[in-house]
């Protein structure tokens, strides 16, 4: 999970990201229907910019948590080629990541001898 940003005042952790949307959890709620910019900082120190629509906003608290946070449910907008494109890159960077770190947890553990 990535931290970001939305209108610059809000900061949050991603949660989910595809192609048109996103899942971001923030401390502040958001009204539906709000126009909003989302902002990534990316491993490859780039910064990604998406204009977006808040499509809901599911509050709930945390476990062992005393505070309300949000998850909200972002639909990107007027997505050129080229967004698009950094989007794809940046899922499927992470995507590989997390695939690494899964198939490490998954190996055999080594056979030990007890005497």
């Amino acid at each position: 999970m990535s931290p970001v940003r939305l209108n610059v005042t809000s900061t949050g952790t991603l949660i989910a990201l595809t192609d048109t949307r996103a899942v971001v959890q923030l401390a502040a709620f958001q009204s539906p229907n709000r126009q909003t910019t989302l902002t990534i900082d990316r491993d490859d120190a780039e910064t990604l910019h998406l204009a977006a629509r808040v499509i809901r906003t599911v509050p709930y608290v945390p476990a062992g948590a005393s505070r309300w946070q949000h998850h909200v449910l972002l639909e990107f907008m007027n997505l050129s080629p080229r967004r698009a494109e950094e989007i794809r890159r940046l899922i499927n960077t992470r995507t590989r990541a997390a695939a690494a770190s899964t198939s490490a947890l998954l190996q055999p553990l080594p056979h030990y001898r007890t005497a």
